[in-house]
């Protein structure tokens, strides 16, 4: 989803905005009323925005977007791992109403812990999709700091993306720590982030130079990612070039920070076996974890020996037993019956009780498409519960996840 100045100025209290303003010593030539309703508040934010100099306009629209970026599960998690370690400072950022309001706070407190959040979100996004790669090499790990062996793998990689495609004439990495943690919020250990700022082919752009249209030609900036995980020895390479060149990558980051000549092992991706859905299941769960009920609201088949396309079943709220209304619906040609039909995706609704002061649990949709596609990317805590312990639990998928970042 785009930015949107509108949405994010209604997300944030206006104590909140009025907070950020002062710490950026930005002044508005005419006063706002901060305790003016939403939408009155919201039309004089955009207007005094608009109003600022062409400089502190786009540093207001630089910081609430990257903001915006790190205000989903993902970007909140990321957040917490970067400042858990300073007690204070996590209090306050609990303490804060809202995720855009916690961005904000970090930003202004902390802001290399906030650049580093950034980076640990991009990453975890990526994991485990067509832009990543995975690696085990044999645990301890106890990569270099050293800045020459540092200098040395980013030697490696500018020379590995310039037979690529010809971008990485410059190129610079970063490195930070930060902890990893399990679904209840116990520490886990250290993961070594190391960024990755790849310079990419020029671009030519229109831009306003003052009242004028003109051609500006930039080299823009495109990032790839290493983690590290010393304890288990996973490697897991984030970038553009498809497997071949994440592989190089990685033998690179182990010849250079690793001193080793070991093999690298790859992480196979997930696959999901969802051939099982086709029969009943209970869903056994903890009590802990809250979940009142397990339903498969939809599964769409394909014909393996290939005579035919696909067959979409889906059914509502009301008649959720999938399985007696598709044998109502096709007797004694259910596909669901049928060895031929496999499952190339399902649709669970998970719903919960009730917690804390909630009248009613929300439930949530778990989208898993053949052979390891799914929305568990999205990584709210709930999704988090179901790709950690239950897919496997279920016999949805063949092996255990690695602990979240």
């Amino acid at each position: 989803m785009s930015f949107s100045l509108p949405r994010f100025v209604r997300r944030v209290q206006p104590s909140d905005l009025q907070g950020y303003f002062n710490a950026r010593a930005i002044l508005f030539s005419e006063p706002i009323d901060w305790t003016a309703k939403s939408s009155a508040l919201v039309d004089a934010v955009k207007t005094a925005i608009g109003a600022l100099p062409e400089r502190e306009r786009e540093r207001v629209f630089e910081d609430f977007e990257r903001i915006d970026q790190v205000s989903d599960e993902i970007g909140q998690r990321a957040l917490r791992s970067l400042i858990e370690q300073d007690e204070a400072l996590l209090h306050r950022f609990h303490s804060c109403d809202g995720s855009e309001a916690r961005g904000l706070f970090v930003l202004l407190t902390d802001e290399e812990a906030f650049d580093n959040a950034l980076a640990t979100a991009y990453a975890e996004r990526m994991r485990h999709g067509r832009s990543w790669s995975g690696y085990c090499l044999p645990a301890p790990l106890a990569p270099s700091k050293s800045p020459s062996d540092i200098a040395l793998l980013e030697a490696d990689l500018s020379a590995l993306f310039r037979e690529f495609d010809g971008t990485g004439r410059k190129l610079k990495v970063d490195w930070f720590e930060r902890r990893t943690c399990d679904l209840k919020g116990a520490a886990l250990g250290q993961v070594i982030h190391y960024s990755v700022y790849v310079e990419g082919l020029p671009e030519c752009n229109m831009e306003f130079d003052r009242e004028e249209p003109k051609r500006r030609t930039r080299l823009p900036v495109i990032e790839a990612a290493i983690c590290c995980d010393p304890v288990s020895g996973i490697l897991d390479i984030v970038s553009k070039g498809g497997r071949p060149l994440r592989e190089e990558i990685a033998q690179s980051f182990a010849a250079r920070l690793l001193d080793s000549e070991n093999a690298l092992t790859p992480i196979r991706p997930r696959d999901f076996e969802l051939d099982r859905l086709k029969r009943p299941m209970s869903f056994p769960t903890d009590p802990s974890d809250g979940i009142k009920s397990v339903e498969v609201t939809l599964l769409r088949l394909r014909d393996a020996a290939g005579r035919f396309g696909r067959v979409t079943i889906e059914v509502d709220r009301e008649h959720a037993d999938i399985h007696g209304t598709t044998a109502g619906w096709f007797g004694d040609f259910d596909p669901l019956r049928r060895p031929e039909w496999r499952v190339m995706q399902a649709r669970l609704r998970i719903a919960f009780h009730p917690a804390g002061h909630e009248k009613r649990g929300k439930p949530i949709t778990v989208e898993l498409r053949a052979p390891n596609s799914s929305n568990l990317k999205d990584q709210t805590r709930r999704h988090q519960i179901v790709s950690e312990k239950y897919l496997v639990r279920w016999g949805l998928i063949a092996e255990a996840i690695a602990a979240v970042a």
